[in-house]
């Protein structure tokens, strides 16, 4: 075998090695996702068995978000990434409510309208006088 040979040889079983270490810590990552456990690089490197960490760029696989990741409270549990709803399905749930809170809106100004008309009618007139509410009806006879 040429030096060249030793060398490409060389190459392929570290880029092999690289590529299991990175599936390796991919599958932590994702279970301890699933499992609601704190992630982070420490964490995944001991879980993986991964005993160089800077041997791989755990960078490349880690989401970015826009602010700090703060760690969730301890009385707060963690979603699972599978169970979190996306940016999409929320903003359709918030559709379908605002739907429904127009709806109700709607209904409520209807009954609302029907009581006033209904409390209308059968609220005494002025050239009634005598005529109370169903409750308080006045015996004549007896006075």
């Amino acid at each position: 075998m040429t030096t060249s040979e030793r060398s490409k040889a060389m190459v392929a079983a570290a880029h092999r090695r690289h590529e299991e270490t990175r599936r390796k810590a991919i599958d932590v990552l994702r279970r301890l996702d699933a499992d609601g456990e704190p992630v982070s690089f420490v964490a995944v490197a001991r879980t993986a068995g991964i005993h160089e960490p800077g041997s791989i760029e755990m960078r490349t696989f880690v989401p970015r978000s826009s602010g700090s990741r703060s760690p969730p409270s301890a009385g707060t549990p963690r979603v699972p990434f599978a169970e979190r709803a996306s940016a999409s399905s929320l903003r359709q749930e918030l559709g379908a409510l605002r739907t429904r809170e127009a709806e109700l809106r709607n209904e409520n100004r209807l009954l609302r309208e029907a009581l006033a008309a209904n409390t209308a009618k059968s609220a005494p007139s002025a050239h009634q006088p005598w005529v109370s509410t169903v409750d308080h009806v006045i015996d004549m006879s007896t006075t």
